[in-house]
């Protein structure tokens, strides 16, 4: 009798540590995919600010402003070394089209860049990050 509970305990018990056991193992391969693509974009975030530091220029200590572009271009590109699409124009976009927006601090206000429809040259229409217009948090000095 204690042998066929112990077989019927075993029959029912076994699979469920089994898909425990997969479960397990898919959250760890998760949090191991996220803790690296949080390194990848803190990577190009660091990127894209000492691209600005190197950037900013001033003229009598006053500082005039930041290269937006290169910011954006710096840490778009950072990303697609990382994630290995660097020589592939067609996975670049795709991972452009990942990242909702960028914003850029200026010493006076920001800008952002998000994913904007424009018309190209032959009449058909583009998708990419463009740059509004800065919006100003402080008309006078900062």
């Amino acid at each position: 009798m204690r042998t066929n509970a112990a077989i019927l305990f075993i029959i029912i018990i076994l699979p469920l540590m089994i898909m425990k056991n997969i479960e397990t193992n898919q959250l760890k391969k998760s949090e191991v995919l996220a803790n690296r693509y949080d390194r990848i974009v803190a990577s190009a975030l660091d990127d894209a600010n000492v691209a600005i530091a190197k950037d900013i220029y001033t003229f009598n200590n006053q500082i005039n402003g930041v290269n937006k572009e290169l910011a954006a271009e710096t840490f778009f590109r950072s990303l697609a070394i990382n994630f290995g699409v660097e020589d592939d124009p067609i996975g670049f976009q795709i991972l452009k089209a990942y990242i909702p927006c960028v914003i850029v601090l200026d010493h006076d206000g920001y800008y952002i860049s998000s994913m904007t429809e424009y018309p190209d040259s032959s009449g058909g229409e583009l998708i990419d990050h463009l740059f509004s217009e800065k919006k100003v948090l402080c008309q006078n000095r900062c």
